[in-house]
């Protein structure tokens, strides 16, 4: 599932979003918005990889929690990792590039980069003619926990 599926996955979910959001299209398509910069919002607002799971390594207090040594933990990541959160579209805003889309220290995506600059890519060439489509059938996710895998997204122009 890593690197191929998760970036596929990726701009099925940012691409039907971006189809909801006329005004991050205009700001791309008059260069007032960087596409570096919607890609990371989108990365922040629906990653592919939804949660984390993961083990306490020692007793700890998260938000005035108590979570003990061994405790599972799942974190949810979407609309989080920014200063501010939230499920609002905003590019550049304060800490966008802060969210855990790509996971962090020894379970961090080799492929980040990569993946980044395929989104890039794709946005770039993309969001032009996403101001024209109508979306007849939004990509859709089966329950899980561990990874979005949208079906066909289909639009019309």
């Amino acid at each position: 599932m890593a690197g191929q599926e998760t970036t596929s996955q990726f701009l099925t979910l940012v691409m039907h979003r971006l189809c909801g959001e006329t005004a991050v299209l205009d700001g791309l398509l008059d260069g007032s918005l960087r596409v570096d910069d919607v890609v990371e919002e989108g990365l922040r607002l629906v990653p592919p990889i939804p949660t984390w799971r993961r083990v306490a390594t020692c007793d700890t207090q998260l938000d005035g929690v108590a979570i003990p040594r061994g405790r599972s933990v799942i974190f949810w990541l979407e609309a989080a990792g920014a200063e501010v959160a939230g499920p609002e579209f905003r590019p550049g805003h304060p800490g966008s590039r802060r969210h855990l889309a790509f996971g962090a220290g020894a379970h961090r995506c080799v492929g980040a980069q990569l993946s980044r600059m395929e989104a890039s890519v794709v946005v770039r060439h993309i969001a032009p003619m996403l101001r024209s489509v109508k979306v007849v059938r939004p990509p859709s996710c089966p329950p899980n926990l561990s990874f979005r895998i949208p079906n066909t997204f289909l639009v019309s122009r």
